[in-house]
């Protein structure tokens, strides 16, 4: 498959450069105990009990065959199950089981904290499957039929959402180095209709790729890009308490 435009034109430089402060991806990452592939936790049967990524990092020992595994808090919202359970039929690897766990992190900081209502994300140039999915009442994954036009809509979705700091400090791609930076504008939107949209729009993306031949390095850097957003709106929702 011929390879699509750098995500390096069209969004945030790659997440582990630890300038100004910035953490390095894999060091806000939660601890993967090592598990051995055959008794690998499901993303369809999660622990209802367990906290999300709340312990220091720690992956020395990660089996990088097995899946991690998305545990689920008892201050997870509402919905965040049952949407869970939506976007992990396939298995996308690690990366993207990252990047959920990141997500549902998020998502219960913003239970915890009571932070706004149930946003919306941005509607202007999301990708069209996006609009259809919303508009269908989110019940059924979509299919990419155009994957060229889905990743060139997605990808400038996703720039556009990107608060002005981020986008001129490039290199910064967290925002921890400055509490000033930690204002991440439109992407603080919980709930359904809000930042969930990114990781099922990905998902697709994945689907995508995998059904073709195999993922791309562009859709890793996205999904690496996202899962380091998630971490930066989890730490500014944890300071302004």
């Amino acid at each position: 498959m011929q390879c699509a435009p750098s995500l390096e034109d069209l969004a945030p430089a790659a997440a582990n450069v630890d300038i100004h402060g910035a953490p390095a991806l894999e060091d806000l990452r939660p601890p993967t105990p090592h598990v051995e592939s055959q008794s690998a936790p499901e993303l369809d049967e999660p622990s209802p009990h367990t906290p999300v990524v709340d312990s220091p990092p720690n992956s020395a020992d990660e089996d990088a065959d097995h899946r991690i595994g998305v545990e689920i808090s008892e201050n997870a919202p509402a919905f965040f199950e049952a949407e869970l359970q939506k976007i992990t039929g396939e298995d996308l690897g690690r990366s993207f089981d990252f990047l959920l766990r990141a997500w549902g992190s998020l998502e219960t900081e913003y239970e915890v904290m009571r932070v706004g209502g149930y946003l919306s994300l941005p509607s202007g140039g999301r990708p069209t499957e996006v609009a259809q999915w919303i508009g269908g009442g989110r019940k059924n994954n979509r299919t990419i039929t155009d994957l060229a036009r889905f990743k060139e809509q997605w990808r400038a979705w996703w720039k556009s959402m990107q608060p002005a700091w981020r986008v001129e400090h490039s290199k910064d791609a967290s925002g921890w180095g400055d509490k000033k930076l930690q204002d991440w504008g439109v992407l603080v939107a919980p709930g359904l209709n809000g930042v969930y949209s990114v990781v099922a729009a990905l998902y697709w993306w994945g689907c995508a790729e995998k059904e073709a031949g195999g993922l791309s390095k562009e859709w890793e850097k996205a999904v690496d890009d996202a899962e380091m957003a998630f971490y930066g709106l989890r730490a500014a929702a944890q300071g302004s308490a």
